[in-house]
């Protein structure tokens, strides 16, 4: 059976979560924080960056914010623990760590280091237990710095990360009205094919997959505060209720109306529980 728990830290304003028991599957998608994780147990196929990796216990993940990412089901009931660092965080962090404010960029998505697996354990522990927050504040330095010292790109990489996080910026404050591929080559100043080939080797994923994910992510909080699906289609961009619902239901795992079923189930049990 499924589960996951979810804790946030407000000290260090981060969110720490485990998987159990996880078999679905998650078609290419991506985040706007950093995601550091271990796999406590079961075999995933991860597509990200145009690489592809066999997931596996003992592994370690490293998402940068916006990386494209998708996880096949392969074996065995995924158990997974995972941390969540906003940008800000992380390029607190980094200033902290480094003398500048620039949030890294990492080169690595998956690795094997103990060292860096029993740190990233504590860490883990401390957040979801919520005990000894001092010890919490300590680790998550300790390890952010392993891991700029290790993985982190270098000044040309991050030079071109900025540029890359002009076009994505673009698209999420347009995503409503209809962008076409002239219209961010003209914003960027280069040609279709450049543009293309940038784009999805740095994002792993092309301009139009990009902008579907920011249109299902609005999509999903104007449902949550009560939204009819017809109306979200329309507020962020897709064409018609068919169009949206299909790619919901892709991206989700559910139709715009279960959606709001389990919305409303949860309250209902939250309500209950009171």
């Amino acid at each position: 059976m499924e589960n996951k728990v979810l804790v946030r830290s407000d000290l260090l304003k981060v969110d720490a979560y485990r998987f159990e028991g996880l078999v679905r599957s998650f078609p290419a998608h991506f985040h706007e924080y950093y995601t550091i994780g271990y796999m406590n147990g079961g075999n995933r196929r991860l597509i990200c960056g145009g690489r592809k990796y066999e997931l596996k216990k003992g592994d370690m993940v490293l998402f940068n914010p916006r990386d494209s990412h998708a996880c096949i089901h392969s074996g065995g009931d995924m158990f997974f623990s995972g941390i969540n660092i906003p940008k800000r965080v992380m390029a607190e962090l980094s200033e902290g760590i480094t003398g500048t404010s620039l949030a890294p960029r990492f080169s690595e998505n998956v690795f094997g280091n103990i060292e860096y697996a029993v740190c990233f354990g504590e860490l883990h522990e401390n957040i979801m237990s919520g005990k000894e927050k001092s010890k919490a504040e300590e680790k998550l330095t300790l390890l952010v710095s392993k891991l700029i010292e290790e993985y982190a790109v270098r000044t040309e990489a991050a030079e071109c990360e900025d540029n890359m996080n002009r076009v994505c910026e673009y698209i999420k404050n347009n995503y409503m009205n209809r962008i076409t591929l002239d219209r961010l080559c003209k914003f960027a100043g280069v040609s279709k094919s450049t543009l293309l080939r940038y784009f999805t080797t740095q994002m792993g994923i092309t301009p139009y997959g990009y902008l579907e994910n920011i249109r299902i992510c609005e999509a999903k909080k104007l449902l949550e505060k009560g939204m009819p699906p017809a109306e979200a289609a329309l507020a962020t961009g897709f064409y018609d209720q068919s169009h949206f619902t299909t790619y919901f239901t892709r991206f989700m795992g559910l139709t715009p109306n279960e959606f709001r079923s389990e919305l409303t189930n949860d309250s209902g049990r939250s309500n209950n529980e009171k």
